[in-house]
């Protein structure tokens, strides 16, 4: 008796958590296309998309961003940020960036600059894009 009760109860659970993860948008770190990355993986609020262009593999998204009022109270202006991702859409597409910016600002120009620099296992440098 106690074993049948056991037994469903842990049907009954795992459905519970298969049914959960069904019905949430929840991700394994992959997104199908280069659009579900974009919308899911960049941790800010894009406004509009600039620029995309894929250099040695990496995919280089530009776009505009909301500053987050609680970081950034007295940001008047709208920052362009970057993302890195890699990927297709067959194999899935993961961000690999840091996503954010870095904002030098004076009354004659801004000036955003943003890297993308990858480690192997073991920390040391591969490439900086």
């Amino acid at each position: 008796m106690k074993k049948s009760i056991s037994l469903a109860l842990i049907v009954f659970i795992s459905i519970g958590i298969i049914i959960v993860f069904w019905l949430s948008d929840f991700e394994f770190g992959k997104y199908d296309n280069l659009r579900e990355a974009i919308q899911k993986g960049i941790p800010y609020p894009a406004i509009k998309l600039v620029h995309t262009e894929e250099y040695d593999g990496v995919t280089i998204v530009m776009y505009t961003a909301k500053p987050e009022e609680e970081e950034l109270p007295f940001a008047n202006y709208t920052p362009l940020a970057i993302a890195f991702f890699r990927g297709n859409d067959e194999e899935g597409w993961s961000n690999i960036g840091h996503n954010g910016w870095t904002h030098y600002e004076n009354d004659n120009m801004h000036v955003y600059h943003e890297y993308l620099q990858e480690h192997d296992e073991k920390g040391n440098d591969r490439d900086q894009i």
